[in-house]
């Protein structure tokens, strides 16, 4: 088994880079696949899910004063970065009522930009991108009046999944994109140990909206596919997983072949290039060639052959009959 570390490197607060290495073959793409969907699904986060404009009934609404109208303002709403302290239980947001929820408020006179940093937030919420542009107020006699309704959750609910909760008049229900991922990415390259055999190391990329750091989003994503993973290798007991490595050691001499590269034939540098140009990269692979199609690899005279044949031979290993 190898053993692997992930170094972090930080781009920038909410931008890092991680390198997990060395990796066996294969191992990239899957950690990769697995990890990025279950931080682009899964992290945990806070979203407005409604929101209420004084003197306005509904999202198709022009608001006196403003530039933008209400669909406009909703949508520069979604990119808010809400959080909710963690003081703050499910279990206690599960029990609010929307006529009591504490709710953050922008109450701008006046004209010029209204932005995040003009909310007021009650207590235990906060907003990261304070400069994120809302509206635009015309005059100077302009009242613009805004609350925003916000919880926490995993995932997105669309506006309808939102509204059924909501049956006052006035309060207009919007999507929810609770995620605090922006952006994960990944890839895989491969390692060379020596000119024969290779690992991989994968590059993990996730940019955050502030709320959470990558490392934190990272640690919480792997917890989450531990805990399934747990489930399955709960099926069996620790008497019975022990006695499974206990097999598995005693039969890994018999069976490792299977995946064992041919480099580790220790062969002949022409021996090995014929090899590997016939796109024979295992052992397993030369195995399942007769004599005759051995010998009619291309470059592997018969001393070059020789050299195959015995280094099986001390392996335990044989040509297919």
């Amino acid at each position: 088994m190898l053993s692997s570390s992930v170094k972090l490197i930080n781009i920038s607060e909410n931008y890092s880079k991680f390198v997990i290495a060395p990796l066996p073959k294969g191992f990239g793409i899957t950690l990769g696949n697995a990890l990025r969907r279950t931080l682009l699904s899964s992290v945990p986060g806070a979203s407005m899910f409604a929101i209420k404009i004084n003197k306005i009934k509904h999202e198709f609404s022009a608001i006196e004063g403003i530039t933008e109208d209400v669909t406009q303002i909703i949508l520069n709403l979604k990119k808010l970065a809400i959080q909710i302290d963690e003081t703050i239980s499910n279990d206690e947001i599960a029990n609010w009522k929307l006529e009591t929820w504490p709710t953050l408020k922008i109450n701008f006179i006046g004209a010029g930009v209204i932005k995040a940093k003009d909310i007021e937030c009650p207590s235990g919420f906060s907003i990261h991108n304070k400069d994120l542009i809302i509206a635009t107020s015309q005059s100077e006699s302009t009242k613009f009046e805004l609350e925003i309704f916000a919880t926490r959750s995993v995932g997105f609910k669309t506006f309808l999944q939102n509204r059924e909760g909501i049956n006052s008049p006035g309060i207009i229900p919007t999507d929810s994109n609770f995620s605090p991922i922006l952006n994960v990415s990944y890839e895989v390259e491969e390692t060379k140990i020596s000119y024969a055999s290779s690992n991989e190391q994968l590059i993990l990329v996730v940019s955050t909206n502030g709320t959470l750091s990558p490392k934190q989003a990272v640690a919480i994503a792997s917890k989450n596919l531990i805990s399934h993973f747990q489930l399955f290798a709960n099926l069996l007991n620790n008497e019975e997983l022990e006695n499974i490595s206990n097999i598995s050691s005693t039969t890994k001499k018999t069976f490792s072949h299977i995946t064992t590269p041919i480099s580790d034939l220790n062969l002949p540098l022409g021996a090995y290039n014929a090899l590997v140009r016939a796109n024979i990269k295992s052992v397993n692979e030369l195995t399942e060639l007769t004599l005759k199609q051995a010998r009619e690899i291309d470059g592997l005279g018969s001393k070059y052959f020789s050299e195959v044949k015995k280094a099986l031979t001390v392996k335990g290993l044989s040509f297919k009959k």
